[in-house]
C-alpha cells in the first residue's frame, strides 16, 4: 500500500466517485438535470434503496460513498482482504452494494480501477467487490443481511455530513440543514486558506 496522506486519499476516492463530474461542474440546474437524466438512463437497479438518495441528495450519497470506501481501505489494512464471515466486512460490502447499485457496471469498473491503480485497495479486493456485484447469490446474501449500525460509525457519518469532513465542493443552493452547514464550512475553510476543491 502507498503512503498517501488523508487529503490525497480523499481526492482519489472523490475522483473514483460516479458523481465526480457533477462536483467539478457549476452544479447549475442544467447540470443537475443532466445528472438525474443520466441516472434514469443508466440505472442498474431501480429497486435500489439508494436511488432517491443519489437523485435528490447527492451530497449525502457522496459522503456515504467516501466513508464506505475509507472503511474498505481500513478493513483491508487490518484483515488483509475480504472476509465474508466478518461482520465489519459484511457491513462495508452491503453499504457499497446499495450505494453503487444505482450506476452501470462500466462505472463500477472505472471506480474500482482508479482505487486499484492508486493502490488504495488491492487487485484482490477489487476483484472480490466486482465479483459480489456480478453474482446474484452474493448480492442477495449481503443485501438480505440485517446489520446493526455501530453508534460510532453513525456518529462519524453524521459529523462528516455537517462538517463537510471530505471537503466536497457544494455550489448549488443547499436544501437540507447539513448541506447548509457543509457550505458554511467551505466558506470558512476558504477564508482560512485550507480548502482546495477536489
Amino acid at each position: 500500500m502507498n503512503n498517501l496522506n488523508r487529503f490525497e486519499k480523499d481526492r482519489i476516492i472523490k475522483e473514483s466517485s460516479p458523481l465526480f463530474e457533477f462536483w467539478c461542474s457549476s452544479q447549475c440546474r442544467k447540470e443537475d438535470t443532466i445528472r438525474k437524466l443520466k441516472l434514469e438512463l443508466e440505472l442498474l437497479d431501480n429497486q435500489s434503496l439508494a436511488v432517491d438518495l443519489y437523485k435528490e441528495e447527492p451530497y449525502k450519497w457522496e459522503v456515504l460513498y467516501i466513508s464506505t470506501i475509507n472503511l474498505i481501505i481500513q478493513l483491508e489494512g487490518i484483515f488483509g482482504g475480504i472476509d465474508q464471515k466478518n461482520k465489519f466486512w459484511q457491513s462495508a460490502l452491503k453499504s457499497i452494494l446499495i450505494l453503487m447499485s444505482v450506476i452501470k457496471e462500466e462505472e463500477i469498473d472505472r471506480s474500482l480501477e482508479i482505487l486499484t491503480n492508486s493502490e488504495l485497495i488491492s487487485p484482490k479486493t477489487s476483484s472480490s467487490i466486482k465479483e459480489t456485484f456480478q453474482s446474484k447469490y452474493l448480492k442477495l446474501f449481503y443485501l438480505s443481511l440485517s446489520i446493526e449500525t455501530r453508534p460510532v460509525r453513525f456518529l462519524f457519518v453524521l459529523w462528516a455530513l455537517f462538517s463537510n469532513r471530505y471537503r466536497i465542493a457544494i455550489k448549488y443552493k443547499p436544501r437540507i440543514i447539513y448541506e447548509v452547514t457543509a457550505l458554511q464550512m467551505i466558506k470558512l475553510n476558504h477564508y482560512l486558506g485550507y480548502f482546495t476543491e477536489l
